[in-house]
């Protein structure tokens, strides 16, 4: 049976003025990012922008235009850590309607993982976990960090932390469709990138990256991340078959993920081959590189950063649905040539 988490009194009132109160928000500027990210928001020269705003923009509760948006999706993004502590970002699917919010402070996902998923025995009661749900086909996304505080065979309950929604920079455009849901899924290990996962990371147009603050960190703005990235095919600079190297485009501001790196270095990528279903799993350390002269090569990069790679699992039909590119995301430079690092392995 699944219990609906208890919150004070206060902060459901709260809740209702903020929904009475257009651009409200109850969260606390001492309460909408940790210490990581608040660095990295200094070192760039952000933080009094995202200061300005932050509180409007990120709040504790699902407003009700994303409950909506939830429950119309039929893939959804998570990121979460294994029973090792190893951070991993997955894939979920369903019908539409498998995602759920039966109030603003809670997500419901019905659904299984499956036995070739990394997180698939680690969702326990307390696990923190970061939720993304990205449409690609009219580029909409908001993302959920929470706990979760029920899980069985089928169903997984969150308590919400944080929410907040994000623009469409870097999304392409893309329409799913069935695939053969009777295909088998086969599994194949490795301690480091070997041809057909290289093959995917050449000619990935976007990945995601679930990362985590790590135990220096508590309260509602600590736990994990899952975020989206995008660019170019071949974008991500495979280095040799333990490294990769990452361009990092301007975002939000809140710098997440490379907040989380500068307190937790563990990392997870995935890599998805939308045409074919197979999915990568990537699990390493991250690091920015503030000061790498090869940024200056590589058109509306800002920054970079290296990601060693400790485990690599690839999964044969995974999904089972496939996605067709529509329209390449109109803040990706198309034309711009990008020189090709990627070494053979």
């Amino acid at each position: 049976m699944i219990y609906r988490q208890n919150r004070a009194t206060t902060s459901r009132m709260n809740w209702l003025v903020s929904i009475a109160t257009p651009g409200h928000s109850i969260m606390s500027q001492s309460n909408l990012f940790h210490q990581g990210e608040l660095r990295l928001q200094q070192r760039t020269g952000a933080r009094a922008q995202i200061a300005s705003y932050a509180d409007r923009m990120i709040r504790d509760f699902i407003p009700k235009q994303h409950q909506m948006f939830y429950l119309s999706l039929s893939y959804l993004f998570v990121g979460a850590t294994d029973q090792q502590g190893q951070v991993w970002a997955t894939v979920l699917t369903g019908q539409a309607g498998f995602v759920q919010s039966p109030d603003p402070y809670t997500l419901i996902i019905k659904t299984s993982l499956a036995d070739t998923d990394p997180l698939s025995d680690a969702l326990a009661p307390g696990t923190d976990i970061a939720i993304l749900g990205l449409d690609f086909n009219n580029r909409r996304r908001n993302r959920i960090s929470g706990t979760v505080v029920g899980y069985k065979p089928g169903c997984l309950q969150i308590a919400v932390k944080q929410t907040f929604g994000n623009c469409p920079r870097y999304i392409h455009a893309r329409q799913y469709e069935p695939g053969n849901s009777a295909a088998k899924p086969s599994i194949e290990r490795f301690s480091a990138l070997y041809k057909p996962a290289v093959e995917i990371i050449s000619r990935a147009d976007s990945f995601f990256v679930a990362s985590h603050s790590g135990s220096q960190t508590n309260g509602n703005c600590s736990g994990a991340d899952i975020s989206y990235r995008g660019g170019q095919p071949g974008f991500v600079i495979v280095d040799n078959s333990n490294t990769l190297t990452v361009p990092d485009f301007a975002g939000n501001f809140h710098f997440n993920t490379l907040g989380n790196f500068e307190l937790n270095p563990n990392a997870g990528l995935l890599f998805i081959d939308f045409e074919h279903g197979d999915i990568l799993y990537l699990n390493g350390r991250a690091k920015v590189l503030w000061d790498d002269t090869l940024v200056q090569c590589l058109p509306g990069a800002e920054r970079l950063w290296q990601f060693k790679i400790d485990t690599v699992i690839k999964v044969s039909d995974a999904l089972p649905i496939r996605f067709q590119l529509q329209e390449y995301s109109p803040y990706v430079d198309m034309h711009s040539i990008w020189p090709s690092y990627n070494q053979a392995v």
